[in-house]
């Protein structure tokens, strides 16, 4: 039985041939390589500029909440839940103005990195409207959510669930992804908000607004996103 050949007998590539050619020009390569690398710098991928950019620029997202409700006067809180709390930038931001502290993500990475910082009374892995609808009535003095509203088309459930879980006058705070009009998805697959729309959903979910004004709390390719701080109260 004969084997199958790929290539006909005696056949030959004349790779050393190139040597002459091929062994300076790698030397060159690395030589120029090495040298853009002290000079210039890495030019990180999408993924490492994701990685390091977005979530330093992320930070200011917490801050500026806080920073509102500085403004407003609304500085201390018994319980304040986290929604969608990632790795804990909102409990770092927040923890200095409440006695208790919550969080709540989707993600059991974020919930483990979270839990590192060590500024959270209670963690819990999941969606954030199942957490809301488990949690008792007037519960908790403070919901904040910041950058996560762009993960969600419509509103109204989670913030129904959140004014239930607020007392009269208990503080809403959230930033959120901005579009001229109504919805839109865009090309990074986020969900933007008119503040039309945000003004006319808080105010059908029960709370009335003490805040809502155009904020960026991230950064892509170099430009702002547009976006939108508000801070609201339960009617």
């Amino acid at each position: 039985m004969k084997l199958l050949r790929l290539a006909p007998e005696n056949t030959k590539f004349g790779f050393m041939r190139l040597r002459r050619v091929s062994y300076p020009l790698s030397a060159f390569l690395s030589i120029v390589a090495v040298v853009m690398f002290f000079s210039v710098g890495m030019n990180f991928g999408i993924d490492f500029a994701g990685g390091t950019q977005v979530e330093l620029r992320a930070k200011s997202g917490p801050a500026d909440l806080a920073g509102a409700l500085a403004e407003l006067g609304r500085t201390r809180f018994a319980h304040a839940i986290d929604l969608g709390c990632g790795t804990g930038l909102g409990g770092v931001a927040f923890r200095p103005m409440v006695s208790k502290l919550t969080g709540v993500d989707l993600s059991p990475k974020m919930i483990e990195a979270a839990e590192a910082k060590g500024i959270y009374e209670r963690l819990e892995t999941k969606d954030i409207l199942a957490f809301l609808q488990d949690e008792p009535t007037e519960s908790a003095g403070l919901i904040l959510a910041a950058d996560v509203f762009i993960y969600l088309g419509d509103l109204a459930p989670v913030l129904f669930e959140a004014a239930r879980v607020l007392p009269k006058d208990g503080t809403l705070a959230f930033t959120a992804q901005r579009c001229s009009t109504g919805i839109e998805v865009g090309p990074d697959l986020r969900f933007a908000h008119s503040s039309t729309l945000i003004s006319d959903v808080l105010t059908r979910c029960g709370f009335r607004i003490l805040m809502l004004r155009e904020h960026s709390a991230r950064r892509e390719k170099g430009s702002d996103v547009p976006g939108l701080l508000a801070v609201a109260a339960r009617a």
